[in-house]
């Protein structure tokens, strides 16, 4: 992608004010994703009011500092960004996320419904939101997602936690909203 905070697909702003709507359906990228970038719409999409959705859509680029792999820096910042059926499989240098780059849903909303990252997670990276996700009273929802890549610290590979609920220091491996954990326990 170009320009700090841009979009393969769609740039930054999209979808911003009260009341606008943006939906992208079967949108693909495959270049390198750089700073505060996002593979398919670039930084800031949805704020202020708007709503952007992604469906179907996928990445396939390395996914820069902050980045995302399908969202860029500050999605859903005080207004809505969602990602359905969404995948990315290039992997996530620092702070970034595989589908949301960081601080997604910031005082607004980021959804993540049925969507998996392949991509190996670096520090500070999460396999689905980028670092500080939901902050600001925002909301970050992750539902039916999974994440293959293997977690990265300071670029050596790091042991996955056993039980669904043991965190690894400064790394994300997955924020998932979910009934079923990997390892097969029940969160009731």
């Amino acid at each position: 992608m170009g320009a700090v905070g841009s979009g393969g697909i769609v740039g930054s702003y999209a979808g911003k004010g009260f009341g606008a709507t943006l939906y992208l359906l079967f949108c693909s990228s495959s270049g390198q994703i750089l700073q505060f970038c996002g593979g398919i719409v670039g930084s800031f999409a949805g704020e202020s009011g708007g709503s952007v959705v992604c469906e179907q859509c996928w990445s396939t680029g390395l996914i820069g500092l902050f980045a995302g792999g399908i969202y860029g820096y500050y999605a859903g910042f005080n207004g809505s960004a969602e990602a359905i059926k969404c995948y990315t499989s290039g992997s996530n240098a620092s702070s970034g996320g595989g589908i949301f780059g960081s601080n997604a849903g910031a005082a607004g909303s980021a959804i993540v419904d049925r969507c998996y990252s392949r991509g190996d997670i670096g520090t500070n990276s999460g396999g689905i939101f980028g670092i500080t996700a939901g902050s600001s009273s925002g909301t970050t929802i992750a539902s039916n997602c999974y994440v293959t890549g293997t977690a990265l610290y300071s670029g050596t590979p790091i042991t996955v936690p056993t039980s669904p609920l043991t965190a690894v220091a400064n790394t994300q491996l997955l924020i998932a909203q979910s009934k079923i954990y990997i390892d097969n326990s029940v969160n009731n």
